[in-house]
């Protein structure tokens, strides 16, 4: 019998219900393993269970346990398609997994610091379709290395938070062609130029996050609506405090097509440029607006236009009586996530007119004790299935997961 759900999770020596399940002949085909299982445990699961895994994620191990995981993987029954490693000390395992593993599809890596040259020379023999590297530092050798071998099958390509010069970022521009997904956040180096010669290229994008690059300008939002015009769907550019409404006024001419937007704390950004982007995209779902100086006029005039969206994210210190008047007003038919975030204390009795409205909600994140106990309880009455969260994380379009 093989398990189809959710990976299973190992945290710690305790976990003996995995190797349970396993003596009885039930497997999963996804794993996720974290530091605090010893080396012997992690092999006998992962030789168990190795001609049914296809997903594998490793958690922080250091060099014995990494070298473990790798002798398991090797086995030629072990056909990964998707490898997931979050810190940790690889050294050469991470070579050898890439030379045997020729199934693998997606590649994700997080704080994986030996990022070298001969490392991505193993992926020559893969038709790897995404790969996704966060906090790790390319080189611009090893990225002339990468850029070729991707060009071929690479649709997906995200470099949240990495250490890239604009020399490493050359090669990928030229090479990636047929990207569909690109994400760029968090990357200090990344100018308009760049922008423009990845959106020049890769004529397919449907997905793209620019956040938190402080270099970018209205020229990159500009080069983006011009060459992406109706393919783009998803536009992420929150924190960034270039931007104004010349860029985001051309998005919404050429991209009548956007479906989520987060242009969250972006303080040049006015209201009315946002209200002329969903004027001009009816497909739009899912939106992130709002900084700590908006004032709650200015996120009614956006509100008046929210009729079609689900997912609905605010910044906003003052959730006034008004404002949670007019999310009752204007978006409570579709809506099912609202965030407030920075709201330090939500009127009570607007509180009870959102829970009466908003029949469809199924997730509200606010700040921490903006919801006392009572209004959870009087939520609860009247939508038993909503979840309440304080983590501003939950409700994020993360290019790290939805790929």
């Amino acid at each position: 019998m093989i398990y189809e759900g959710m990976p299973i999770t190992l945290l710690s020596q305790s976990d003996s219900y995995f190797k349970w399940t396993l003596d009885r002949g039930i497997f999963t085909r996804a794993c996720d393993i974290h530091a605090g299982m010893d080396s012997a445990t992690i092999e006998w699961i992962l030789h168990r269970n190795a001609p049914h895994l296809s997903w594998l994620s490793c958690h922080n191990f250091d060099h014995d346990t990494s070298d473990t995981v790798c002798q398991a993987v090797e086995r030629p029954s072990c056909k990964l398609i998707k490898l997931y490693l979050i810190g940790g000390n690889w050294n050469g395992a991470l070579h050898r997994i890439l030379l045997t593993q020729t199934n693998l599809s997606r590649l994700h890596l997080v704080s994986v610091s030996e990022l070298q040259p001969d490392t991505f020379a193993a992926l020559s023999s893969l038709k790897l379709t995404v790969l996704l590297l966060e906090k790790c530092v390319l080189i611009a050798k090893t990225a002339c290395v990468l850029a070729p071998l991707l060009s071929s099958h690479l649709t997906k390509l995200s470099l949240t938070h990495c250490a890239l010069s604009n020399e490493a970022l050359q090669p990928l521009t030229e090479h990636c062609t047929k990207l569909t997904v690109l994400g760029l956040r968090g990357m200090k180096t990344v100018t308009d130029a760049s922008i423009l010669r990845f959106v020049s290229v890769c004529r397919n994008l449907t997905f793209i996050d620019i956040s938190e690059c402080p270099l970018l300008t209205d020229s990159a939002l500009s080069a983006i609506a011009t060459h992406t015009r109706t393919k783009l769907e998803r536009l992420y550019i929150h924190h960034n405090n270039n931007f104004t409404y010349s860029g985001v006024d051309d998005v919404a001419i050429r991209c009548i097509n956007l479906d989520v937007l987060n242009c969250m704390d972006c303080t040049r950004i006015p209201a009315l440029s946002i209200v002329h982007i969903l004027k001009q995209c009816p497909k739009m779902c899912a939106l992130y607006f709002g900084t700590s100086t908006l004032s709650p006029e200015s996120v009614i005039s956006v509100l008046q236009h929210c009729g079609g969206i689900f997912k609905l994210v605010i910044n906003i210190p003052d959730a006034s009586y008004d404002v949670l008047y007019a999310l009752c007003k204007y978006c409570s038919a579709k809506l099912t996530d609202l965030g407030l975030h920075q709201a330090r204390t939500l009127n009570g009795k607007g509180l009870f007119h959102l829970a009466k409205a908003c029949v469809q909600l199924e997730l509200f994140v606010h700040s921490p004790g903006a919801v006392d106990q009572f209004g959870r309880l009087m939520w609860g009455e009247m939508n038993p299935k909503l979840q309440f969260s304080t983590k501003s994380s939950d409700l994020d379009y993360n290019i790290l997961i939805d790929l």
